[in-house]
C-alpha cells in the first residue's frame, strides 16, 4: 500500500517537471548536430568571401602600422 503512495507522489512530481521522453531528447539532439554541422558550414563558407572581399594584410603589416600609430600618438597629445 505504501508503494501505492510513493508512486503516485513520484508520478505527480514527475508531471510537474516538465520532463521530456528520451525519443523526444534523441530528436533534438539530432537537430541540434545537423544545426551545428551547418553552422560550422556557413561560419568557413563566410570566412572564405570575407577574405576574398578584404584581404588582411600580413601580421608584418600590422605590427609596422601599429608601431607608427604608437610613434605619431605622443605628437598628436602635444598638440603638433
Amino acid at each position: 500500500m505504501w508503494k501505492k503512495n510513493i508512486k503516485a507522489m513520484l508520478g505527480g512530481a514527475f508531471n510537474r517537471m516538465d520532463l521530456v521522453t528520451r525519443e523526444e531528447f534523441d530528436i533534438q539532439q539530432q537537430v541540434l548536430i545537423k544545426t551545428r554541422t551547418k553552422l560550422a558550414a556557413l561560419e568557413e563558407r563566410l570566412a572564405k568571401l570575407e577574405a576574398t572581399q578584404n584581404p588582411e594584410p600580413a601580421p608584418a603589416e600590422i605590427v609596422q602600422d601599429e608601431a607608427a600609430v604608437a610613434e605619431t600618438a605622443p605628437q598628436a597629445a602635444a598638440g603638433e
